[in-house]
């Protein structure tokens, strides 16, 4: 059973965030851009930080983190976006987005918006039921984990940002 701490960016879209070794390993497909994914409120807390360095060398770290981790993200202007199956759905899922369905899928949207000082990158979650879009609420737990994730891709961001000028 899947819980809400199993879809922290460490259990679902960390998992497809988090860098591993690249070299050597072959060409991935190229990312496909989609168009962006409506709008949609969020349940709470947004995990935010905000890096300096341009969006589309951000979303170009994301991308290589997702597809390092097995994911194949989608890109747009503004954001990254993984999606994958949810085979189940627990019971505080249940309770905030219905009973499970199948073809439950879960939605993280990577938001990257430019800012003066570089980028501000935002985390969001949703499960999609056909076209119902339900926000995941975090718990504060949650949001530290993600921002912790978040943290280090500014990091990583911010090295090459420095290095390329």
């Amino acid at each position: 059973m899947i819980t809400i701490r199993a879809l922290t960016l460490a259990g679902v879209a960390g998992a497809s965030l988090a860098l591993g070794g690249c070299f050597g390993a072959p060409t991935p497909p190229p990312v496909v851009a989609v168009p962006a994914p409506a709008p949609v409120v969020t349940a709470g807390p947004v995990p935010t930080v905000d890096m300096a360095a341009e969006p589309e060398k951000v979303r170009d770290i994301l991308v290589k983190r997702a597809r390092a981790r097995g994911s194949s993200p989608t890109t747009t202007d503004s954001a990254v976006v993984m999606q994958r199956a949810l085979p189940s759905t627990n019971e505080a899922l249940a309770k905030a987005c219905g009973p499970h369905a199948p073809g439950r899928e879960v939605r993280v949207v990577l938001g990257t918006e430019p800012i003066d000082a570089g980028t501000r990158v935002t985390e969001q979650r949703y499960i999609v039921d056909g076209d119902k879009v339900c926000p995941i609420p975090l718990s504060e737990a949650d949001v530290k984990q993600s921002e912790a994730t978040l943290k280090e891709v500014k990091t990583q961001a911010e090295k090459r940002a420095t290095a390329r000028r």
